[in-house]
């Protein structure tokens, strides 16, 4: 009834390699998506010799512009709804509208008049 004297109906089962880590300090064996867990963690630390280790990455949490700064054109004195520079929606150019863009249509800039998200993510929503 099933082909090659298996008995899954849905044909042979596949064996899954996990991706391993071996900790040279602790003499440890774990799986790679653990590893940076392990580094952190206070057993490691005392066995390494570590004494201090960053908890996280301080840039990757840095803000990218300037709370103060206007959010359309990045300066300084003013805020995004007082901002007398226009914005393009298709290029994210400066001094001109989508109307008036020689830029070809950019798909991934076609954002949402009431929640200036994309598209995309409007409709994966509903």
């Amino acid at each position: 009834m099933f082909p090659n004297n298996n008995t899954n109906p849905f044909g042979a089962t596949k064996e899954f390699r996990t991706s391993v880590y071996n900790c040279p300090d602790c003499d440890i064996t774990m799986q790679k998506k653990d590893k940076d867990a392990h580094i952190r963690g206070r057993k490691h630390r005392e066995v390494a010799g570590i004494s201090d280790v960053p908890l996280f990455d301080p840039s990757k949490y840095a803000k990218k512009t300037d709370p103060r700064a206007c959010h359309n054109c990045g300066q300084l004195g003013h805020k995004g709804k007082d901002c007398n520079v226009v914005k393009c929606r298709n290029c994210d150019g400066l001094g001109h509208e989508k109307t008036d863009c020689l830029e070809p249509p950019n798909p991934k800039n076609v954002k949402c008049n009431l929640c200036e998200q994309s598209e995309l993510a409007f409709f994966s929503s509903l």
